[in-house]
């Protein structure tokens, strides 16, 4: 429904946008620059509902360009159906702060069916995703399937290496019915902290979030470790309960005893208040779990990410709100430079931000009328922005 009166709105947008034609006759170059043009309509766009309008119309020609291209004449070997495929769950995520989470599941499919055609050619980064996308479904046959071909494709990589080493323990797909001395362990023992820890940490991981739920609710009456505090926080969180999640993460990090579980905690704190809209307080957040850690790489993101959301809340992509992105631009480098873990997923991550917003920066021309020479200090600091009150660099 709510896809249907977005669409209806779309019809009410100038000839240029959503419901615009590609040229003819139809090229794949023709058909990329027409979606890149609805994307960058979109994100000029004066709110959310015309933002999403234009998006959800760049999908639409998503799902189509294989079979209208076909219907033009062109053969496969021209389209290459498998860089459309993975294109198309490229911009799902690239979006999803517009499109929202269940979005990403799409993403995880595409992804998914680019494997299908040619593993071969799928980057080690998508090999995590969709390995985490099968946990997730606890599909075990495609779960170790795609594990032993990503140790073909990828024998070298360290990330997806340790990533498969983390997931070949998921219990769902081992003999040992885990769930067996859940049930015998709920009828004789209810209240051995230390076993319903265990068994707690293990549903968790295995994304049994039933079961999960039900000890974390019996552990949180029992003087639990803070660990177990900070994820029953963080499965509020992804409940979409922000609300629910803040004074669990605060218990935890009232009883934290490690930088790293601080750090930790005081992200989730983060996501939390930014799910709530109080972006300055989530910066806040972030910059203590900065402050635990320096170089951990999330929370450099989510600073930048918060920046990029201001500018959709704020903007309307005058010279001083493209300005913003500068900003941005530079936690997303501090990310990629510094991420403690060097978790390539946080450098992919940092990557695909940074292409996404440096055709936005203000161009030659706004620089030259605003009176900003190249690599001079610039302040983020005026209307809507003055929270942010952070300097960075004309670029």
């Amino acid at each position: 429904m709510i896809r249907a009166i977005l669409l209806a709105l779309a019809a009410l947008l100038p000839l240029h946008t959503a419901w615009a034609q590609p040229a003819q006759p139809l090229t794949v170059h023709g058909l990329e620059a027409f979606i890149a043009d609805l994307e960058q309509q979109a994100l000029a766009a004066p709110d959310s509902v015309q933002r999403l309008a234009y998006l959800d119309s760049a999908l639409v020609w998503y799902d189509q360009a294989v079979p209208r291209l076909r219907a033009a004449g062109l053969d496969d070997a021209a389209i290459d159906p498998w860089q459309w495929t993975l294109n198309h769950g490229r911009f799902l995520q690239k979006h999803e702060a517009t499109f929202g989470t269940p979005k990403m599941r799409e993403a995880y499919a595409r992804y998914r069916q680019a494997y299908e055609l040619d593993p071969e050619r799928l980057g080690a980064y998508y090999y995590q995703l969709i390995l985490y996308d099968a946990a997730l479904d606890t599909d075990c046959v495609g779960l170790i399937e795609i594990m032993d071909r990503a140790k073909e494709v990828h024998p070298v990589d360290p990330e997806l290496g340790g990533y498969i080493e983390d997931l070949g323990w998921l219990s769902s797909c081992w003999p040992f019915d885990w769930e067996d001395h859940y049930d015998q362990l709920m009828e004789e023992h209810p209240r051995d902290i230390a076993a319903l820890t265990q068994v707690f940490e293990h549903a968790w991981y295995v994304l049994s979030y039933d079961k999960a739920q039900t000890l974390g609710a019996l552990l949180l009456a029992q003087n639990p470790i803070p660990a177990v505090i900070s994820i029953v926080g963080q499965m509020a969180l992804e409940d979409g309960d922000p609300e629910a999640a803040m004074p669990l993460l605060q218990r935890a990090l009232n009883l934290s005893s490690s930088e790293e579980e601080a750090r930790d905690i005081y992200f989730g704190l983060g996501v939390a208040q930014q799910e709530l809209g109080r972006l300055s307080h989530a910066r806040d957040h972030y910059r203590r779990a900065l402050e635990a850690d320096p170089d951990f790489g999330r929370a450099l993101l989510a600073i930048g990410d918060l920046y990029v959301t201001t500018v959709s809340q704020c903007g309307s992509l005058e010279p001083e709100d493209k300005a913003v992105y500068w900003l941005a631009a530079d936690y997303y480098e501090r990310a990629k430079a510094r991420d403690s873990a060097g978790d390539s997923l946080v450098d992919n991550a940092a990557n695909a931000r940074l292409s996404n917003i440096r055709s936005y920066f203000p161009i030659e021309e706004e620089k030259h009328a605003a009176g900003w020479p190249e690599g001079a200090a610039y302040r983020v600091d005026a209307g809507c922005y003055r929270w942010i009150s952070e300097a960075t660099r004309v670029r």
